[in-house]
């Protein structure tokens, strides 16, 4: 094992928290109780405007550790539900938007990925997969996004072999360019031979660590209990003029619609 040549973050301690949030305070996710029928909420700050992103003020366009790249998953549907703002949809190569109210559901094995949609309103989405792997994918995204933001804030790079391990256990592989028989194939190889063996058995990465998550750190009428102020939050600031951001919700081409990927539906409604 060569682990001293792995780089190590100073990792922060959230395995305690229902509510973690990231990127300076712009973004965060909150963890439902098993109760709930979504597994996390996220808060996405608004997209940087292009001026911000060439000026340096803010580091992409997306603005945030939650933007995740177009991905898929081998066994698992997923459902987003976005709560507030307007949510664009990249699927099977189609982009489309979601405003508040609206859900879709994404096949299986589907090429996807979404990010918000505008320059001026925060987006609030929840999403589940697999309900019964709730606790694996729970660690998934607390192991994911914490290890990300503390790359961040100590200023490195994060690690390729670790984020290809956690994908490895957490059924989510890259959508490769090329065709399907080729690059869905090559997806699996890349996780297993990144991160199971390079970042794994010889870098001495880890999938999961106690500073992130911890199975039953958090008891759930705690997580019950938290979910319902984070809920009685998002009221408060529906009744006072919807977004932190202020104005009007959505963005300039934001409507529900519908599309079709074979027998499967990809839908967005209100």
């Amino acid at each position: 094992m060569l682990s001293f040549l792995a780089r190590h973050p100073p990792r922060t301690e959230v395995a305690h928290l229902t509510h973690v949030s990231l990127d300076e305070g712009r973004a965060s996710i909150t963890f439902h109780p098993r109760s709930s029928a979504y597994l996390v909420t996220e808060r996405i700050p608004p997209q940087a405007s292009d001026e911000d992103v060439r000026s340096g003020r803010a580091p992409t366009k997306a603005n945030s550790a939650l933007d995740p790249p177009l991905h898929w998953h081998a066994h698992q549907d997923e459902t987003f539900h976005v709560v507030r703002g307007t949510a664009r949809f990249f699927v099977e190569g189609k982009a489309s938007y979601a405003t508040a109210g609206a859900q879709v559901t994404v096949p299986e094995r589907a090429y996807h990925s979404f990010r918000n949609a505008s320059e001026e309103n925060e987006l609030v989405i929840e999403f589940v997969l697999e309900p019964r792997f709730q606790e694996r994918d729970e660690s998934f995204f607390r192991n994911l996004q914490t290890y990300r933001d503390d790359c961040r804030k100590a200023g490195i790079p994060f690690a390729l072999p670790q984020v290809l391990l956690f994908l490895y256990y957490a059924d989510t592989l890259l959508a490769l360019p090329g065709p399907r028989f080729i690059a869905r194939p090559l997806a699996f190889l890349i996780n297993f031979l990144g991160g199971l063996v390079l970042g794994h058995y010889i870098l001495g990465y880890q999938n999961c660590y106690p500073e992130y998550f911890q199975p039953g750190k958090v008891a759930e009428e705690v997580k019950e209990r938290d979910f319902a102020e984070v809920k009685k939050l998002e009221l408060r600031e529906e009744g006072q003029g919807g977004s932190p951001k202020g104005g009007k919700e959505g963005g300039k081409e934001g409507r529900p619609v519908r599309r079709t990927r074979g027998s499967r539906e990809v839908s967005y409604r209100d």
